[in-house]
C-alpha cells in the first residue's frame, strides 16, 4: 500500500526520464536512499504482481532507474506524471491504491 508519507518520497526523488504509451522510465536520485526505511525499491519491482495493468518492472540500481511497462487501456498514463511532480501526495496515493485494489478484486 502507498501512503502519503512513500507517495511524497517518491515524488521528490524521482524524474521522469523517457514516457511513451504502456512505458515509463523513472530517473531515482541517489538520495531516495536515506529513506530505506520508508522506501524499499527492491519491492517496487512486484508492482506487476499487485496492480493490474503493470506487464514488468524492472529495476536497475547502478543506473538509477526503474522502467515500467503497463497497460495504457488500464493504467492512464496522467498517474505517472502526478506520481513524478504532484504535491497532492495523499491523493496520488489513494489514486495508487485505487490500482491495486482492482487487482485484488
Amino acid at each position: 500500500m502507498f501512503t502519503k508519507k512513500t507517495v511524497e518520497i517518491l515524488s521528490k526523488h524521482i524524474q521522469i526520464a523517457h514516457h511513451t504509451k504502456g512505458r515509463i522510465r523513472f530517473k531515482i536520485d541517489a538520495k531516495i536512499q536515506n529513506y530505506s526505511n520508508e522506501i524499499d525499491l527492491d519491492k517496487l519491482v512486484n508492482l506487476d504482481k499487485k496492480i493490474e495493468g503493470i506487464k514488468s518492472v524492472s529495476l536497475n540500481k547502478l543506473a538509477r532507474s526503474l522502467t515500467i511497462e503497463y497497460e495504457h487501456t488500464l493504467i492512464n498514463q496522467a498517474i505517472w506524471d502526478e506520481l513524478a511532480s504532484s504535491s497532492e501526495y495523499a491523493e496520488v496515493a489513494r489514486k495508487l491504491n485505487n490500482l491495486i485494489k482492482a487487482k485484488e478484486d
